[in-house]
């Protein structure tokens, strides 16, 4: 095996096989491999942990989710191949243009796949990249810009905040997110989407009064994340049971924001039903309500059962959720009448 210094490169191999899957983590470098045994256990690790690189078998490509998936290891800065027997072949030919490949056979000397996968072109790791610039074109509010903007998500979440929120004008309304995120990682997420986006983004510590041009995101496992009624509006936590097997919880925060005026809110990928009521009663307190469409979900769950209740008000692709954020009519009065915009 070739001289590799410990520690500089960390790896995901994402892989059915176990065999094979554990003959090639035997002979990678202590701590330097995590594994994942299918597509979208290795998006929730390649959001979570922030591997320098991955490798992709072959065998999974053709699952659901691959465009997302890519998508992810784009925004990421994750250097990214595909390996396997005939790899390239057993990949979408849409694809091929964007992805490095390894051929090898099962029978194939491990230490000869890790060697295949540190030499193939394009792995730098993202430490070493230069930082994305930050949106240059944000999105301006409409004349009805809401007052407050609520966000939930979870498996493919993390990509796609950062789409929505880097095109967030610095002066945004006050912004809360529920991330369903593996504990110890949320920090890691804070500071990313500071640094790429205009507003501030901060964790939502408990008492934080709202202010505009700020982002405030739930950080506490054992808390769900609420706003406090009356005004002004401040940050609460609360120590209460997980909803829907989640704590902090999308629902708890938007059942929290239900009958606000001006309040905006956008239910992310994800799987589950976590943040479908609270969409639903948001709507029924007059609040604009988007849902993010399928196409562009990696997990099509959470959004599903809100459209399915009739929850959202828009059903919109990802790039587009921002835009409608601030140019939707905040009032459900009588007479009103909004558009349900389904985009598939």
């Amino acid at each position: 095996m070739k001289n590799r210094t410990e520690g500089s490169l960390r790896f995901l191999i994402a892989d059915p096989d176990q065999t094979r899957r554990g003959r090639i983590m035997a002979h990678a470098p202590a701590g330097a491999a995590i594994e994942a045994a299918s597509l979208s256990e290795a998006f929730d690790l390649a959001e979570s942990q922030r591997p320098d690189a991955i490798a992709l078998c072959a065998d999974i490509t053709g699952d659901a989710g691959l465009d997302m998936f890519l998508h992810l290891v784009d925004a990421l800065s994750i250097s990214f191949v595909v390996y396997g027997d005939r790899a390239r072949d057993r990949t979408p030919e849409r694809l091929r243009k964007s992805i490095s490949f390894i051929s090898f056979a099962a029978t194939d000397d491990p230490e000869r796949i890790l060697d295949g996968f540190l030499d193939a072109p394009g792995h730098l790791p993202a430490s070493d990249r230069p930082p994305r610039e930050r949106a240059a074109r944000p999105v301006a509010s409409g004349v009805h810009a809401p007052s407050l903007v609520v966000l939930g998500a979870s498996t493919g979440g993390v990509s796609a905040l950062e789409t929505v929120l880097t095109a967030f004008a610095a002066n945004c309304p006050p912004t809360l997110v529920v991330q369903h995120i593996r504990a110890g990682f949320v920090d890691g997420m804070i500071k990313r989407l500071d640094a790429r986006c205009l507003p501030r983004v901060v964790p939502a510590d408990d008492g934080l009064r709202l202010q505009a041009g700020h982002v405030y995101v739930a950080h506490d496992p054992d808390r769900h994340l609420v706003v406090q009624p009356g005004e002004p509006a401040r940050c609460r936590l609360k120590a209460q049971a997980p909803r829907h097997g989640h704590r902090p919880s999308v629902d708890a925060l938007f059942e929290s924001v239900a009958g606000r005026p001006g309040v905006a809110a956008a239910l992310l990928t994800g799987m589950g039903a976590d943040g479908a009521d609270g969409l639903a009663r948001i709507q029924s307190g007059g609040g604009l309500t988007i849902a993010q469409n399928e196409e562009t979900c990696v997990v099509y769950g959470m959004p599903r059962v809100a459209v399915e209740r009739g929850a959202a008000d828009h059903v919109l692709p990802l790039d587009r959720i921002a835009a409608a954020l601030f140019g939707g009519s905040m009032s459900r009065g009588p007479g009103t009448v909004f558009s349900r915009e389904m985009v598939r």
